[in-house]
């Protein structure tokens, strides 16, 4: 199976951005985020725009059965396009949907305000867009689970913002975002401590579960995309559930 993570953050220093890049990195090779090899996650720090959309088309191209998209950094609300647009670096900008539909099996995850920019602050930032143009029988049987429930998951995209439209993204440094922190300690939480029969424990719960943590009066995470996915694409492993299967076969 072809999966690829990319993992775009900022160093502006403050909102602890670099730490979340890490920190998403770090789960994605846990036991708990499916033991995904080093090869298929891509850390990039402060990236400009057209270095960045070569490599979206690099990904089509790939034809992956599964991207990961993370953002984490400076963003805003284009009111009139009603679309999320990302800063990846200073005067580089990319919109939502430039990088929706790189694959057909898409988690975009994008901790950012989502605040109104105004007017001149907007014109100058859409110049910006538009000028720019380890092995172990464990390992072996998360990633073999993993997948198998990835390929099961309905080919359509879904996005999970830190905030809802018209807010600010919170984050500190040495800590990180106020959304990815408490989002992954919950994602490694439940992989443990969980009542699910299933092996893999989709996005959605993962979401559902950590958004009381993250909600802050000013900040409200949300969700978008296709409800059935929500509920179907893996993100944590059920290591209960692993640990049983492994030592049924370590019997065999």
């Amino acid at each position: 199976m072809k999966k690829h993570a990319l993992i775009i953050g900022s160093t502006d220093s403050g909102i602890g951005a670099t730490e979340d890049t890490n920190e998403y990195a770090s789960f994605l090779r846990s036991k708990e985020g499916g033991c995904w090899n080093d090869s298929e996650i891509e850390i990039v720090l402060d990236p400009t725009r057209e270095a960045t959309l070569k490599k979206i088309e690099s990904l089509k191209f790939s034809k992956l059965d599964f991207l990961i998209f993370i953002f984490s950094g400076h963003g805003f609300l284009d009111r009139t396009a009603g679309e999320t647009i990302i800063e990846l670096s200073d005067g580089h900008c990319l919109k939502e949907s430039e990088f929706l539909g790189i694959t057909e099996r898409q988690l975009s995850i994008l901790d950012c305000c989502r605040a109104y920019a105004s007017s001149d602050d907007l014109m100058a930032k859409k110049a910006s867009i538009l000028l720019s143009e380890e092995f172990s029988p464990a390992r072996h049987v998360i990633r073999k689970v993993y997948e198998k429930a990835l390929l099961s998951s309905p080919p359509a995209p879904i996005s999970i913002f830190s905030c809802s439209r018209g807010e600010y993204s919170q984050g500190e440094s040495g800590y990180g975002g106020l959304f990815s922190q408490p989002f992954i300690e919950k994602s490694r939480q439940l992989a443990y401590n969980n009542d699910s029969d299933k092996i893999t424990l989709s996005i959605g719960e993962a979401y559902s579960k950590s958004k009381p943590q993250c909600t802050y009066i000013c900040q409200h995470p949300c969700i978008r995309g296709h409800k059935q996915m929500a509920l179907t694409l893996p993100w944590v492993m059920n290591l209960k559930k692993i640990n049983n299967i492994i030592r049924k076969q370590m019997l065999l």
